[in-house]
């Protein structure tokens, strides 16, 4: 049968524990939620870690790069530097969902990255 999910054989889905969420206590549903969080955290950092990895390897190159692979590049480094930020505030939602943290709102605009 083959594999519907963008998954890799053999690697886990990151889903929640398998009891229902109803059948849980606020408490047992903020730890699933922490553990899930921190899994998909762990996973996306080694995916970014990989992409940072090749994108060092190909700034070596950069006298036998073009202009375009230059620009490309550097969109590479820009995107993965978006992601890496996204990743470290993932692990901020479990503390402030637990009260730890206070949220702020902070305007931005993504023309600016």
């Amino acid at each position: 049968m083959p594999n519907k999910s963008n998954r890799q054989d053999g690697e886990p889905a990151l889903e929640p524990d398998s009891q229902p969420e109803r059948d849980n206590t606020p408490e047992e549903t903020a730890k699933s939620k922490a553990r899930l969080i921190a899994k998909a955290n762990h996973d996306l950092r080694g995916s970014i870690q990989v992409i940072l990895t090749w994108t060092v390897i190909l700034e070596r190159q950069l006298d036998e790069l073009g202009v375009q692979d230059r620009r490309a590049l550097e969109a590479i480094k820009r995107a993965t530097s978006r992601m890496t930020s996204i990743v470290e505030e993932m692990l901020v939602i479990p503390e402030t969902d637990a009260g730890a943290v206070e949220a702020t709102r902070v305007e931005s605009d993504p023309e600016d990255t």
